[in-house]
């Protein structure tokens, strides 16, 4: 069998290899052409292997950067969509939301300063990373539960306020 026999070859493969024939060294590059050109595979068939992979790739490229924002581009998603609740509940009533934003404010404190006491814990208990994952998800589950349930308990006492005061405004209009 020749060194460069690329008969056993897919099409796509072969398209593949011409795609990147600088690569190859002057023998195989000529057998490759010899190959395709005894299929009859031309610049059409190159091109669209040329367009799928660059497809692939950025296909590849916007799933990776989605892994890489995943919960940190949620978190943005999140605060973008609760900005915007606070500023529509403002145009409605004509106030702020503050209830709503005190706890947001009060959650990223203890958020934070949570973090930063069970780092420390941890530190000074000289706990294993499994300890303090343990511990970590004992503290946070019961947090994320309350904290969800007064995130919707303000938020509905604000839009049953809202809705009051928009129709006493309603009413002292007419």
């Amino acid at each position: 069998m020749d060194a460069f026999d690329y008969s056993t070859k897919s099409d796509d493969e072969l398209c593949r290899l011409f795609i990147e024939r600088e690569e190859l060294r002057s023998e195989a590059r000529r057998a490759l052409e010899e190959e395709l050109g005894r299929r009859h595979r031309g610049a059409e068939e190159v091109a669209r292997i040329q367009e799928e992979d660059a497809r692939d790739q950025a296909a590849a490229l916007r799933q990776n950067q989605k892994k890489a924002t995943g919960s940190f581009g949620r978190l943005i998603r999140d605060g973008g969509k609760t900005l915007h609740w606070w500023t529509a509940y403002k145009r409605q009533t004509g106030r702020w939301p503050w209830s709503s934003i005190a706890i947001h404010v009060m959650n990223w404190v203890v958020i934070l300063l949570g973090g930063l006491f069970l780092i420390w814990l941890a530190g000074e208990w000289h706990l294993s990373r499994w300890q303090f994952f343990g511990l970590f998800v004992l503290v946070s589950v019961p947090y994320l539960v309350l904290e969800e349930w007064a995130k919707y308990k303000v938020k509905l006492n604000l839009l049953r306020n809202g809705r009051r005061l928009a129709k006493q405004s309603g009413e002292t209009r007419v």
